[in-house]
């Protein structure tokens, strides 16, 4: 595929002077011609969190100064695989194809540019560069788990990755701080689950769900069940009505006609933008791994109680106390099995 490069303003049709982050919402962003679901879905679902809470800071705060100038580069903050704030200045030039139509994340008006200057710093993030980017860079990008993606967009916040087991039956349950201190917790049962992704629903945390993971074939590719092999969704919302449990989610490729008579065929709502909804139990045919942020909760212990929590250090005895108190820690849960770790490592690469 033959390529240049354009700046945003080229792209997009942008003014200097304008505010990347008016306006952002989680329907601007769709994935291009790359297999980075997992971070597309990641940004959308915080994007969504965003937009459910009211407040815009976790993504507003990544542009540390969103002033777009043309031909300037774009400071991002993200954070690397161990929570540490690494400064990335994104340059204004974008890679695009022949007919002047960006290769990777597309902005769908004018005002999502910020959609393609996050992408770009995700890409400097895993080249290890702070200042330059390359059509090569993008490539670092091709699978992975979103939860690392969560945690590069929102930092070390506790969270839950959940993967379906089909040996046993079970979803294997795997808690952190950050993606390289994970602690296995055990296997639950599908009732579980549900239970875990409504509280977070309910509590305004940040959800992804995949498909196929064990797979791993390298690209999403279309299924007969309607959803996409290998594939990264964010979301949108966990429900239970007198019809029975319901959940949404969207599809970071957007509306996708090649899915849509499928989802038609098996009764799943389909709304726009990516957006589709399904029984709980159409979700657990064909999805096997849930990602949770918790924004809200501090811990996550399978049995629900609160755990012992780790020396924090002197002169924090009171915060440990107090964390103690709600059931939180500083540094995660005791409760659980570092030998889960390898197993669930093995599942969770999306495209």
């Amino acid at each position: 595929m033959a390529y240049t490069f354009q700046t945003a303003a080229e792209i997009s049709g942008i003014q200097e002077g304008f505010n990347l982050t008016t306006n952002m919402h989680h329907t601007d962003i769709s994935q291009g011609q790359l297999g980075n679901c997992w971070v597309i879905a990641a940004v959308s679902a915080v994007a969504e969190h965003n937009a459910v809470t009211g407040d815009n800071q976790d993504i507003e705060q990544l542009f540390l100064d969103p002033i777009y100038t043309p031909g300037q580069p774009v400071p991002v903050q993200l954070y690397d695989n161990s929570g540490n704030g690494v400064v990335l200045y994104v340059p204004d030039s974008f890679p695009v194809d022949e007919q002047g139509m960006p290769c990777y994340a597309t902005p769908k008006t004018s005002e999502d540019a910020w959609v393609m200057f996050l992408e770009a710093a995700f890409a400097m993030l895993y080249s290890g560069s702070t200042t330059e980017l390359s059509f090569d860079s993008y490539q670092l990008l091709v699978g992975g788990p979103p939860a690392r993606a969560l945690l590069n967009i929102t930092g070390p916040h506790v969270y839950d990755e959940l993967c379906f087991e089909p040996s046993t039956g079970a979803w294997v349950v795997v808690s952190g701080t950050v993606y390289d201190d994970r602690r296995g917790q055990g296997e639950v049962e599908a009732e579980h689950v549900w239970h875990m992704i409504a509280d977070a629903a309910r509590d305004g945390e940040v959800l992804c769900c995949g498909t196929g993971g064990v797979e791993m074939v390298g690209q999403d590719n279309a299924a007969t069940n309607g959803v996409a092999e290998t594939h990264a969704y964010s979301i949108t919302d966990v429900v239970e009505h007198e019809v029975g449990r319901l959940i949404y989610m969207r599809n970071p490729w957007g509306q996708n006609d090649q899915l849509l008579e499928q989802l038609q065929s098996m009764g799943a709502f389909v709304g726009e933008d990516g957006i589709i909804g399904m029984y709980w139990e159409q979700f657990l045919e064909r999805f096997d791994y849930i990602s949770i942020v918790n924004y809200i909760r501090g811990c996550s212990c399978l049995e629900c109680t609160p755990a012992p929590c780790h020396d924090v250090g002197a002169g924090q005895d009171v915060q440990q106390e107090q964390q103690e108190q709600d059931g939180n820690c500083v540094d995660g849960c005791d409760n659980g099995c570092d030998g889960l770790d390898q197993q669930f490592n093995e599942c969770v690469q999306v495209y």
